[in-house]
């Protein structure tokens, strides 16, 4: 980062990327810009809005069984954009832990918008984003305070805490041994669920395309599907970019 870095304009793609195929140009397109090491593809991030990245994974899965690692498109990996992702986990957490049934509950979130006048503050984090964020970092800030208070005794933000160090390095290095206690008490593991559920697909993404056609394979006659050049399956059947979620 202490250097500027080199920008390439890869230039304009003329493709639809609200359609599926455009959507697979333009991937292949940005695919001949990805690096190589060993022979392999070197994985970059592809960065778009919400529904961007939803039509790149869905033509992914479209290309499981491509016989080359670009037509696989292994050296993409899909990513939303800074402020979107900002936005679902802001949401995620207003869905979460922000209920009006609650405002007359001392310390919830419902509570503390009309306690310190948020009053302008909205639960769907779209209608007003900034004050959304600039909210959540506000009662954040005060509960961990709160947290590092309570853990060592004291009234008020104002008072020394025993045993608080004289020389600068050893204040550093106390409060961040109080950092650490603060965020092995506060942090909330992932759901399983969750973990289980992206390992499983990374999992299915690395099984042959073979297994795939054994559970499908009950009819002779195939046809083409339309996601993808390399996607033939039989008639009546299920995409088998879509199987791939249903292997146990």
């Amino acid at each position: 980062m202490e250097q500027k870095s080199t920008v390439v304009s890869l230039g304009v793609i003329h493709s639809n990327p609200s359609s599926t195929e455009g959507v697979l140009e333009i991937m292949d397109s940005l695919h001949k810009s990805v690096p190589t090491v060993g022979g392999k593809p070197y994985p970059i991030l592809c960065c778009g809005d919400g529904l961007s990245v939803e039509r790149m994974v869905h033509c992914r899965e479209a290309r499981l069984n491509g016989s080359t690692p670009a037509l696989r498109f292994e050296g993409l990996v899909e990513a939303p954009q800074e402020f979107h992702k900002d936005m679902v986990l802001l949401q995620d957490t207003m869905n979460l832990l922000f209920a009006q049934s609650s405002v007359s509950s001392r310390g919830t979130l419902s509570n503390l918008k009309w306690f310190f006048n948020h009053k302008s503050l909205k639960k769907e984090v779209k209608a007003n984003v900034q004050h959304a964020w600039d909210f959540i970092e506000f009662v954040t800030s005060a509960y961990i305070t709160l947290c590092a208070a309570t853990m060592r005794g004291l009234d008020n933000v104002d008072q020394t805490p025993e045993g608080y160090p004289d020389e600068a390095e050893e204040q550093l290095q106390w409060l961040d041994n109080l950092a650490q206690h603060v965020v092995d008490l506060v942090w909330m593991p992932p759901p399983q669920d969750d973990i289980k559920r992206v390992a499983l697909t990374k999992w299915a993404r690395k099984r042959t395309t073979s297994i795939l056609f054994a559970l499908v394979k009950k009819k002779r006659m195939s046809k083409w599907c339309n996601a993808a050049t390399t996607c033939a399956v039989p008639l009546g059947s299920t995409c088998l970019a879509q199987f791939h979620h249903w292997i146990p």
